[in-house]
C-alpha cells in the first residue's frame, strides 16, 4: 500500500473535522463551572491565547507545575493525546513495520506543529491516497473522548481551586 502524503502547512481543516471533534477546553470549562464568572473569563481567555489557528491548542510551553494555571489542567486532560492519534492514524493495527513507524512519526510530528485537526485531516487525506478504506473520525473522536474524560475525572476540586489562586502568583 502507498501513500501519498499532503504537507501538512498547506491542510484546510473541514468543518466536519473541526466540530467532529471533542474540544478538550470546553471540558477544562466546565471544571470552572459555578465559580467567579471573572475566573471564566481568565480560563477562557488563557484558552483564546493558546489555540491554534486550525483548532486544537499549543500547549508545548506550559510546565507541569500548578503554577502554570488552568492550562496545567488543560495538559493534564489531554495527556493521552498523541497515543490516541497515532494509534488512530495507523487504523489500529492495520498498518506494520517501517509503514506503521513512518505514519506514527508523522502525526507525531504534525499533532506537535499544527495539532490535533490538521493530524487528523492528513491522515484521512493520506488513506484516501492508498485506495484503501482508512481510520473514521468518530474513531478518533471516541479516543480521544475516552481519555478526556478519564483524566478530568482525576482532577480534584484542590486541583481546579489552586489552579487559579497559584496561577501567576
Amino acid at each position: 500500500m502507498a501513500f501519498e502524503f499532503p504537507d501538512p502547512g498547506r491542510i484546510e481543516v473541514s468543518d466536519e473535522v473541526r466540530n467532529g471533534l471533542i474540544d478538550p477546553g470546553d471540558l477544562l470549562l466546565e471544571l470552572y463551572e459555578g465559580t467567579d464568572p471573572s475566573v471564566i473569563r481568565s480560563v477562557q481567555a488563557e484558552l483564546d491565547r493558546v489555540r491554534r489557528p486550525k483548532g486544537g491548542y499549543d500547549l508545548s510551553g506550559v510546565k507541569h507545575h500548578k503554577r502554570s494555571g488552568p492550562l496545567f489542567l488543560l495538559s493534564w486532560i489531554t495527556s493521552g493525546d498523541y497515543i490516541a492519534v497515532q494509534v488512530w492514524a495507523e487504523h489500529v493495527g492495520v498498518l506494520r513495520g517501517k509503514q506503521k513507524n513512518e505514519v506514527r512519526g508523522r502525526v507525531m510530528s504534525i499533532v506537535s506543529q499544527y495539532g490535533i485537526p490538521v493530524a487528523a485531516t492528513w491522515t484521512i487525506l493520506s488513506w484516501a491516497s492508498t485506495g484503501v478504506r482508512g481510520p473514521r473520525l468518530d474513531g478518533l473522536n471516541h479516543l480521544l473522548g475516552t481519555g478526556y474524560y478519564e483524566w478530568q475525572g482525576k482532577i480534584t476540586n484542590g486541583m481546579v481551586i489552586d489552579s487559579i489562586r497559584k496561577w501567576r502568583a
